[in-house]
């Protein structure tokens, strides 16, 4: 079983959301995408890229600080709603998500799910999303939504998926990708893996149908649902290793 601290947090929650606004995503609070507009073009032109923005202490730089203030001007009851938001996630979580992982290992390699992991909720401000933290090995950061925003596909889903890609995609030296391609093609390659556990554990209804929605709904594309689809039956079949796996499916998408 895979040990989770559960960690809420006001400032990653901030740059969740100006990463998101970078990225050209529309926030759910229009007031907070106003608030957060000019000092995310201001962070943008001090470090570009939204790679370290997790992670950054707030005290780094101004444009940072802008940002941590703006988001608490626009959303000042957010510590507070971030903390009752705790329990209903973790408790969806300890009823299906242990197994839900323990069934990746099974269909992939027992190895590639972490034994231990940090999950920082953040504020809602995409109405559901996540993302690992990859500047802190072992961290995954989800939205603390009180409701699925696709009932057919439960938020837990995408914790676990999330946390599944934390040994291979979350420490690229030991692998032959280099970071960027693995970041791209390791969370399409964890993914039906963690669409057949879901469906082992009755999170979902039906692995298959579920794929191509997924990647949409979760704004992995583009990328071509049938070349994974078949990618996933032939590693099923043969069982290679699985970063020769992934290897194959990079050539496939590429």
């Amino acid at each position: 079983m895979t040990h989770l601290r559960w960690i809420p947090s006001v400032p990653a929650s901030a740059f969740h959301a100006a990463s998101a606004i970078l990225e050209s995503r529309s926030l759910t609070n229009p007031a907070l995408q106003k608030a957060l507009s000019e000092p995310v073009g201001r962070m943008n032109n001090a470090v570009p890229g939204t790679a370290s923005w997790m992670n950054r202490d707030s005290s780094e730089a101004d444009a940072a600080r802008a940002i941590l203030d703006a988001f608490n001007r626009a959303v000042p009851t957010a510590a507070r709603e971030l903390e009752l938001r705790v329990a209903p996630l973790r408790e969806q979580w300890e009823a299906r998500g242990p197994g839900l992982l323990h069934r990746v290992g099974k269909l992939t390699e027992p190895g590639l799910i972490a034994q231990s992991a940090d999950v920082v909720l953040l504020y809602p401000a995409l109405g559901g999303g996540g993302r690992v933290i990859r500047t802190s090995p072992g961290a995954v950061a989800i939205e603390a939504v009180l409701a699925n925003p696709l009932p057919e596909l439960p938020e837990v889903v995408r914790l676990g998926w999330l946390l599944a890609q934390l040994e291979f995609c979350g420490h690229p030296t030991s692998t032959q990708f280099a970071p960027d391609r693995l970041a791209e093609v390791g969370p399409l390659a964890i993914l039906p893996a963690v669409l057949a556990a879901a469906e082992d554990v009755e999170l979902i209804r039906s692995a298959e149908a579920a794929l191509p929605r997924t990647i949409d709904a979760w704004h992995l594309g583009p990328a071509d649902s049938a070349v994974i689809a078949d990618w996933w039956q032939r590693y099923q079949a043969e069982k290679p290793a699985w970063g020769a796996a992934v290897e194959n499916l990079d050539g496939r998408l590429a």
